[in-house]
């Protein structure tokens, strides 16, 4: 088990917007963390190890399918 799945679903829904926006402060909102201290927030979660960690893994999950998808669109084409 990767550290994404060892994470609540709170910081689940924040690596997933910020890889999808790379925008700390607005993943912090979607994650419904407080939007008083989303800035501080959203920074002090992309200091967490755990939550750089899962970034990463999440972002080589992502491009594995993006890869698999373009391997999948060359077989069509050919």
């Amino acid at each position: 088990m990767g550290v994404y799945e060892e994470l609540d679903e709170q910081a689940k829904v924040f690596v997933d917007r910020y890889l999808a926006s790379m925008n700390s402060y607005q993943s912090a909102i979607d994650a419904k963390y407080d939007r008083n201290n989303a800035t501080k927030i959203g920074y002090e979660l992309l200091m967490q190890p755990k939550i750089k960690e899962a970034i990463k893994e999440r972002r080589k999950v992502l491009n594995d399918i993006v890869d698999t998808m373009e391997y999948e669109k060359e077989d069509l084409i050919y």
